[in-house]
């Protein structure tokens, strides 16, 4: 009995399922037909106001009328002179079997073709909607990657629902010049863009990160742009930017060590091994502990090793309910691959797909986005972005391509700083503006690591005379080595 009962059961749920599918058969069949009683309304409109025709045709693509009106709507779209009469030809000759139904809804139909076209677009989009929802249903079956497939519906009915900005009439360049002037205006009085407090010649660089920028970093192992890239984000944190670190390459508790030992002052060395700290370390990590309680500042920090999918949909998520509004990636070569059987010819695509994913991620987002790359074993005697590790496709993607290097790795043992030589060490680092969308590249600034993680700017082939007297002020405070003239041209010449 109880074997016949589970039978039952297991029918009577097929049963139940095969009925709503047909129900939702016979709701598709229905939404099938209006659509096409919609399309016979817009042949009506075209033969009452021939002169709409052309916006009819800009706003409905062929792929979305249904296959008994397809060949006739783009054989009136190719009608040279568009007039009722030629429309009615047309619909004629191919024994159309509504042409009487068309004639009398073009005399009793309103002349309003917006309204024709959004109640078919709603028609359209209703179908639409059913086919992503039914793919996506069947797709999870499929795959245990639920994430993937909501984001991939996400996308799909952003696209749709974009569409609606057909309606919005285009504007030229002259109507928008207005709304232009008054967009840099406004930048004189307050620029929104985002500045570091620290590098200067960053922001000289890029003349401030903007939303929908992609800067890339690329470095050698062990040659800076971790750390460079670190110090960026958390010079921007500390403004009270709200921002997010994606580390791929260093654990979450490694990275949090970084920043603590940047933020105190103490050495990292240390953080690593709390048996050195001293009496007065532990009392700065106490004070430290009790004034992070009242900070407001947004850091987000993960170490999963992500996919793009899943990146995409964590930065989406944090602009909209904390504003983030700058994000690191350390490194592009470790987001997840969606290759199971990785090879050069591979990875190469894969990373010029990431490239480009970010791109538009920091568009749609409306975010800057700093990217961490690789410079193959060349990158460490030449920093370029032609010795970018697997792909150069980031450098074509970025708006700014940094690279950093150890001028001491390359053979410079000192260099000269408004007459006066400066000795170089290990510590020091030159980051070029490798390549740039926005201002002009190939110049270059040098860096110093103290023991904290902390980079502090040395000197620069940068212009920066419309910032000296804050950076005077920031090099009076930290150091006696000030440098007062920035704009030295006799740099990095010995060896």
């Amino acid at each position: 009995m109880a074997k016949e009962k589970l039978i039952q059961e297991e029918i009577n749920y097929f049963v139940k399922l095969g009925k709503e599918r047909h129900a939702e058969l016979e709701s598709l069949k229905n939404k099938f037909a209006l659509r096409i009683e919609k399309e016979k309304e817009l042949f009506a409109t075209m033969i009452r106001e021939p002169e709409k025709s052309l916006e009819i045709f800009n706003k409905v693509s062929f792929d979305m009328v249904s296959n008994e009106h397809r060949d006739i709507f783009e054989a009136i779209s190719q009608i040279k002179s568009l007039d009722a009469a030629g429309i009615t030809w047309e619909l004629s000759k191919r024994n159309y079997s509504s042409l009487k139904e068309v004639l009398d809804l073009s005399i009793s139909i309103l002349p309003n073709v917006s309204l024709r076209l959004k109640e078919y677009f709603e028609v359209c989009d209703s179908i639409q909607a059913d086919k992503f929802l039914s793919e996506a249903v069947e797709g999870s079956k499929n795959q245990l990657h639920g994430l993937d497939t909501l984001t991939e519906l996400q996308d799909k009915i952003e696209v749709e629902l974009n569409k609606y900005s057909r309606f919005e009439r285009p504007k030229t360049f002259d109507e928008n010049l207005d709304e232009i002037l008054l967009r840099i205006e406004s930048k004189l009085k307050k620029d929104n863009s985002l500045k570091t407090n620290t590098f200067p010649s960053f922001n000289t660089a890029t003349g401030g990160l903007n939303d929908g920028n992609l800067i890339g970093i690329a470095g050698a192992f062990k040659n800076g742009k971790t750390t460079f890239g670190l110090n960026l984000i958390l010079d921007f944190a500390e403004q009270k930017i709200p921002a997010v670190i994606f580390t791929l390459e260093m654990s979450r508790s490694e990275i949090e060590e970084k920043i603590v030992a940047y933020k105190t002052g103490i050495s990292n060395e240390k953080l690593r091994n709390p048996q050195r700290l001293s009496e007065d370390d532990r009392k700065s990590l106490i004070r430290f502990s009790s004034q992070r309680k009242k900070s407001d500042e947004k850091l987000f920090i993960y170490d999963k090793m992500f996919s793009i999918t899943e990146i995409e949909t964590t930065v989406k998520k944090l602009r909209a309910s904390y504003g983030v509004k700058i994000v690191l990636l350390d490194y592009i070569g470790l987001v997840k691959s969606i290759f199971k059987h990785r090879n050069i010819e591979s990875r190469e695509r894969e990373i010029s797909q990431l490239s480009n994913s970010l791109k538009i991620l920091a568009k749609e987002s409306g975010t800057s986005i700093l990217v961490l790359s690789q410079l193959n074993r060349s990158g460490i005697k030449e920093a370029t972005s032609m010795n970018l590790a697997e792909s150069i496709a980031l450098a074509r993607e970025s708006d700014f391509l940094f690279t950093i290097y150890k001028p001491e790795l390359n053979g410079y043992n000192k260099v000269k700083l408004d007459g006066k030589e400066i000795q170089i060490n290990e510590n020091d680092f030159i980051v070029k503006l490798d390549a740039s969308r926005h201002t002009q590249s190939g110049k270059e600034f040098l860096l110093r690591l103290d023991g904290c993680g902390k980079m502090n700017e040395l000197e620069t082939r940068f212009d920066n005379s419309y910032a000296k007297k804050s950076i005077k002020n920031y090099y009076e405070n930290e150091s006696d080595d000030f440098p007062q003239k920035l704009e030295t041209t006799n740099y990095w010449t010995e060896r």
